[in-house]
């Protein structure tokens, strides 16, 4: 997998994400405005999570490796 493919992945379930939590709110906060800084701010967090996630299990691959 790409990176490009991963970024489209990680704003595509970001934009579920975030439309699914204000689809039943009826407030004006809720412009295209704030939702994209809400989508930017749940992809972003979703790729340091995965990121650290992958970071780990290399770790741990490399611990069994050199043992």
């Amino acid at each position: 997998m790409g990176p490009w493919f991963l970024a489209l992945y990680y704003g595509a379930v970001s934009l579920l994400v975030v439309y699914s939590f204000t689809l039943s709110s009826r407030t004006i906060n809720n412009t295209p405005y704030l939702l994209t800084g809400y989508c930017f701010g749940t992809w972003l967090l979703m790729g340091l999570i995965t990121l650290g996630i992958r970071r780990a299990f290399k770790w741990r691959i490399q611990l069994r490796v050199e043992k």
